[in-house]
């Protein structure tokens, strides 16, 4: 009978199950959860704006185009990278290694001309006394030539860690989970068949013959085709146990722990994103992981500045656009800001990107209540009507003086 099978014979191929207990493998593709915040982070402070500012005597601050510093720190840190490309790398190196490296660059007249990210791995510290020498490819410099930015985490005062580090289990049991779904459904465990052979005694053979057989079956060249039992032989659907219907809910409390690590609210990653409050979230966010960033990179950016400038600039994100609310909520604290004369007609034109108008259409005064662009014409209409009721009220007041009169005599 089973010499019958080996006409289907068919050379099928095996899978290697191993676990990748790398923690970061190269530090690319390894796992999805960890790129993400990875990405979502860096990208998020990279698209916000870094202002050197200015403050001046009274307490309030300006921002110092003026300085010579500026351009280099806010706009363009060297002639091969954007703003967006350095910041973004930048703290890519505070995530995956702990701490980041910027070689000053300067001209011949001893002045700030380029900032250069330097390889964390090619960077090694030597505490000599109170002072850090940062040695690169064999040449020793100080913290003249290179400014250190070592991450919150794990910093014992010549490097810190990174925070990949402290979420290594998650991360390796997330990578677990993700190899063990991938080769459980690549095996297609879900329309597999079982298959009772109604003989006993059966050789190794045997049993490969007619697994290679229902294999044939099984195959695009027989879709549609209906599977015979005979012989005794049994064939039934592959049931699904327990503990694979768990597997979603485990990756995603892998998923969670690994978001908490980073500080990124989990509501960012998952895919039901309906309702979400994003103004909210992003606040979340901002206090909970970017601030720790930012704060790092304003503070010691501006040991960039002589300790006299430092009296007077300073550095800071802008989060403004980042913690913008949604159009709906935008259109209404829009709208109520107009009616109640806090802005003009073309401030609030403005702030959704549409031409002024000019002053007979708009007028250059705050609306009060909807009653229209405050031009002369309307101005003095106001206040004819104004002095009509005060004249109104003026009878209204003399009529009750004269009854009042009336009823003393």
């Amino acid at each position: 009978m089973f010499n019958w099978f080996k006409k289907r014979a068919t050379q099928l191929p095996r899978i290697a199950y191993y676990y990748v207990d790398s923690l970061y493998a190269a530090l690319n593709d390894s796992n999805p959860t960890v790129m993400f915040c990875e990405n979502l982070i860096a990208n998020s402070i990279a698209s916000l704006p870094l202002e050197l500012y200015f403050r001046r005597n009274d307490g309030s601050a300006i921002i110092a185009f003026f300085h010579p510093k500026y351009r280099i720190i806010t706009k363009r840190p060297n002639l091969n990278e954007t703003y967006s490309v350095f910041y973004s790398a930048l703290v890519r190196h505070l995530i995956r290694y702990g701490n980041a490296f910027v070689f000053k660059v300067t001209n011949d007249d001893g002045e700030l001309s380029q900032l250069i990210l330097l390889d964390p791995t090619t960077v090694t510290i030597r505490l000599e006394g109170l002072q850090k020498i940062y040695f690169v490819g064999g040449q020793a410099y100080t913290d003249v030539d290179i400014l250190h930015i070592p991450s919150g985490y794990g910093y014992d005062g010549i490097r810190g860690k990174s925070i990949i580090e402290y979420a290594r289990q998650s991360i390796q049991n997330s990578n677990k989970l993700a190899l063990y779904t991938s080769n459980f459904y690549d095996n297609n465990i879900l329309t597999r068949v079982k298959v009772t052979i109604g003989k006993e005694n059966v050789s190794y053979e045997d049993i490969i013959d007619i697994a290679d057989f229902y294999s044939h079956l099984g195959s695009k060249l027989n879709s549609g085709k209906p599977i015979i039992e005979f012989n005794g032989n049994k064939v039934e659907s592959f049931k699904l146990s327990g503990d694979v219907n768990e597997l979603i809910p485990a990756r995603e409390f892998e998923e969670r722990a690994i978001c908490q690590f980073f500080g990124v609210p989990y509501e960012l990653l998952s895919m039901n994103k309906q309702g979400i409050n994003y103004e909210q979230v992003n606040l979340i966010f901002k206090n909970s992981c970017l601030i720790q960033y930012t704060d790092r990179i304003e503070q010691y950016f501006e040991k960039l500045l002589t300790e006299y400038e430092q009296e007077r600039y300073f550095l800071e994100f802008d989060y403004n656009e980042f913690l913008r609310p949604d159009a709906k909520t935008r259109n209404e604290i829009l709208t109520t800001n107009l009616k109640l004369g806090i802005i003009t007609t073309n401030e609030a034109r403005k702030q959704i990107n549409l031409p002024a108008l000019g002053e007979e259409l708009a007028g250059d005064v705050p609306i009060r209540d909807g009653v229209g662009p405050l031009t002369d014409d309307v101005i003095e209409a106001y206040a004819a009507g104004a002095r009509l009721k005060l004249e109104e009220l003026k009878k209204i007041q003399e009529g009750a003086d004269s009854v009042s009169d009336n009823k003393s005599k």
